[in-house]
């Protein structure tokens, strides 16, 4: 950025929805939002995480919002403005077709005088390729926005493990309750022997804490 500021997102476990292409849009929209300065003209750079990154979504909410003076200046860190994930997934399928062999591109470019096209290159030099991707007789709502997705929040075992284990390190006792409060439900009624990361990761060194 110009601004010579960069902006990095911290998300809470029991907040985080994933690193699914819903997470990743609704965090560049409140970039946009929130940090942005009425640019009429940007370029996006995502990892090569194509499960995450390179897919429909994100080249159809670029497309979605690629419209003069969209983005309104905002004070940064302003606490009363909270990144909110919302179902992009599905709200951008209503409008757009989905785009056939997306791996195969690393460049997409898109107009808001031309919305719908996407321009897709393999490499900075190759051939480019134009595509429309907006459903026939469609008409983009600006009014609407997607659905907000609830988070999951933290497994038990996991509120059990940072209760018992964790809450001692905190060293400001207000603070106890608001990251390690103890949790509702009864610790006999949590299921410790099974995988208790949504992520699938194994824990054993945590369930061990926990079965202690």
């Amino acid at each position: 950025m110009l601004s010579g500021k960069q902006t990095f997102y911290l998300v809470d476990e029991e907040e985080t929805q994933g690193k699914g292409a819903n997470s990743v849009v609704s965090m560049v929209y409140h970039y946009l939002m929130y940090y942005g300065h009425g640019e009429t003209n940007g370029k996006f750079h995502f990892d090569n995480c194509s499960g995450q990154n390179k897919n429909n979504v994100i080249a159809d909410s670029v497309n979605k919002f690629s419209r003069n003076g969209h983005n309104i200046s905002q004070l940064v860190k302003d606490m009363e403005k909270p990144v909110i994930f919302s179902d992009w997934k599905k709200y951008l399928q209503q409008y757009f077709k989905t785009q056939k062999h997306i791996n195969t591109y690393n460049h997409f470019t898109v107009d808001s005088t031309k919305p719908g096209y996407v321009v897709c290159k393999e490499s900075c030099d190759s051939v480019p390729i134009t595509v429309n991707l907006l459903e026939k007789n469609t008409i983009i709502s600006t009014s609407t926005m997607p659905n907000t997705l609830t988070p999951n929040g933290l497994d038990a075992a996991i509120q059990w493990y940072l209760y018992e284990q964790i809450r001692e390190f905190c060293y400001n006792d207000a603070n106890k309750d608001v990251i390690c409060p103890k949790t509702t439900i009864v610790k006999t009624e949590v299921d410790f022997t099974s995988d208790v990361d949504t992520n699938k990761h194994k824990c054993p060194s945590r369930k061990q804490y926990l079965l202690n």
